[in-house]
């Protein structure tokens, strides 16, 4: 446990340091079960327990005053006498790839990854993108619903929340759909649009794309217009 523990200060450590930013919670998670055979205690949500309780003289656990679902960990003492808007700015991701990591001709984002970054985000919920064919996303009351297989985009994509109408400005998107691709470790091509395949999509399939999972459930067509569409 002794390499669990410093290796959680390790990360911590490192976001802290190089970007002055709260260690998400999930992030954490994902990190340490490729590198660890967790035992059943430290899986899912108990990680935040088990901060809390084993680690509280190396960490500060701390909750985003914007989404009471998100949580973070910074060094110890680092919280002490911050504002909640000095707090929530912990939580922002502003980090994307330099140029020189960036592909020769700019990347060509699929509609669903787009549209995940883009539309608006009822605040208190979290936001969910399945990356494999099809691609699809969800809003979701709590992290526990979230379907295996969909990781959480919310920690990139706070500016939803104050959102009225899809956001129109291209740069934050795609500047938010890299830095969490980078954090997740998603390659690119898992995001990209891809041209040749498209020429084969049928429009139904390419309605199921763009729409979230709550849209497609209140859509209702006749069968005769979905012969059409395939």
């Amino acid at each position: 446990m002794t390499d669990f523990k410093s290796k959680v200060e390790e990360l911590v450590g490192e976001t802290w340091g190089r970007l002055g930013k709260a260690t998400l919670l999930n992030y954490l998670g994902s990190r340490l079960s490729k590198e660890f055979d967790l035992p059943t205690e430290l899986q899912g949500a108990k990680l935040l327990p088990y901060l809390r309780f084993h680690m509280s003289d190396e960490l500060d656990v701390i909750n985003n005053p914007d989404s009471e679902l998100i949580w973070g960990a910074i060094p110890k003492g680092e919280a002490n006498g911050l504002s909640n808007d000095a707090l929530a700015k912990l939580f922002i991701r502003e980090e994307v790839p330099n140029d020189q990591s960036l592909p020769a001709q700019e990347i060509n984002f699929h509609r669903t990854v787009w549209a995940a970054f883009s539309k608006p985000l009822a605040r208190g919920h979290l936001r969910a993108l399945k990356t494999s064919d099809p691609k699809q996303f969800g809003d979701y009351a709590k992290a526990s619903d979230i379907p295996e297989g969909y990781r959480s985009i919310s920690d990139f994509c706070g500016y939803l929340h104050e959102a009225e109408d899809s956001i129109s400005d291209a740069s934050l998107v795609r500047k938010s759909i890299l830095g969490w691709s980078k954090s997740e470790g998603v390659d690119w091509s898992e995001l990209s649009f891809d041209r040749n395949n498209h020429s084969r999509r049928s429009l139904l399939s390419s309605l199921m794309n763009v729409l979230s999972e709550e849209e497609l459930r209140s859509v209702s067509l006749p069968l005769s217009v979905i012969r059409k569409l395939m």
